[in-house]
């Protein structure tokens, strides 16, 4: 049975004692009986195998359970055998709380999270790279499974991964300059936005999450406003809207070609340009619009003076758009391009008229 022979201030205040009072005691005279019998255990191991051992243990200080960190090494006389341990601990408690918690936030955590080991060529250019953690999301968010990964490279795990990828964390590693952006793995077919940063030398961390969605959407997104702009093109029918507040007009690529214009338009610039005959009843159909409250649409017929000074004639159709308070914020809708049936219908009227002049002229009776 091992008893005490001496001990530190720092451990007698621990214990409630002086260092002279631990002589003689044992762990039991301080300790739960569980708790002594595995310092004891422990003891006794070193003891016969004559080997120090690094362990961490629970302490128990002012009947608080603390984690502490223990070297134990043997005492070996002369003769060669074992007489006694000397031990030293420290608290770790903060320590295995903090990395508890982050073991929570690192499986919790809905970003995907990677820690990986950036591998050199003989030149010293990265050639690959080295799985070292993942999360349960990163799991989730590849499909590839921690099991498969942690140990093996980049190109063991995925070997159609793209160059790219490891050019953008080498250079995080060389640099220690943290990287963000979004691109494709051709490897899992999947969108993905990256952030990369270094943690320690050699190594890279990245947080991720999967942006698939979102840029099929933003392609359907281009996809549809070209299928809109090549069918104004061919319809020759521009959509605008007008903020009163900036009084300024947006408007579709369609509606700046007919306006012959590139550059920023507002109303006023619109008004001053509709041909000074139609001007009036132009300022009336924008009066009838407000009168009925904007809620049906209305339309009009008019002439436009294009910057090089071409004139043609556009037919529009516009609607009120109000806010939740009923206030008026927005006045948006469409024109079309009309010179042609307009100009069609101009010389079928006046052919009409020769016609009926000519009827008019003549002596003769003509049924």
């Amino acid at each position: 049975s091992s008893v005490y022979v001496s001990c530190n201030q720092n451990y007698a205040d621990d214990l409630g004692i002086t260092p002279e009072e631990i002589v003689g005691k044992t762990d039991f005279d301080f300790y739960p009986e569980e708790l002594a019998e595995k310092y004891r255990a422990d003891d006794q191991w070193i003891i016969e195998s004559g080997q120090a051992e690094e362990l961490e243990e629970t302490y128990v200080k002012s009947r608080t359970e603390q984690v502490v960190q223990t070297i134990k090494t043997p005492v070996i006389d002369e003769a060669g055998k074992t007489i006694g341990i000397l031990g030293v601990f420290w608290d770790i408690t903060e320590h295995r709380r903090a990395q508890h918690d982050y073991q929570v936030l690192f499986d919790q955590m809905i970003t995907g999270f990677a820690l990986h080991e950036m591998i050199f060529d003989e030149a010293g250019k990265p050639a690959d790279y080295r799985f070292l953690a993942v999360n349960p999301a990163f799991e989730e968010l590849t499909g590839l499974k921690a099991a498969d990964l942690i140990g093996k490279t980049a190109l063991e795990a995925m070997p159609s991964t793209e160059p790219h990828w490891i050019d953008t964390f080498g250079n995080v590693v060389l640099t220690g300059q943290p990287a963000h952006h979004e691109n494709f793995s051709q490897a899992l077919g999947r969108h993905y936005e990256v952030t990369a940063y270094r943690p320690a030398k050699g190594q890279f961390a990245c947080t991720f999450v999967d942006i698939t969605e979102r840029r099929l959407a933003e392609q359907a997104l281009i996809k549809s406003e070209h299928q809109l702009a090549e069918a104004q093109a061919l319809a020759r029918l521009g959509s605008w809207e007008w903020d009163l507040a900036t009084n300024t007009l947006r408007g579709s690529d369609e509606t700046r070609r007919l306006l012959g214009t590139t550059g920023p338009i507002t109303y006023d610039d619109l008004v001053g340009r509709i041909h000074p005959a139609d001007r009036d009843r132009h300022n009336t159909h924008a009066e009838r619009l407000k009168a009925n409250d904007g809620t049906e649409p209305d339309t009009i017929d008019y002439r436009f003076i294009k910057p090089d000074g071409e004139i043609q004639w556009l037919h529009g159709r516009a609607q009120l758009r109000h806010d939740d308070q009923g206030q008026v914020t927005h006045l948006f809708g469409t024109i079309q391009d009309v010179t042609e049936s307009r100009t069609i219908q101009d010389e079928l009227r006046a052919s009409q008229a020769f016609l009926q002049s000519v009827l008019d002229a003549s002596p003769d009776a003509i049924i």
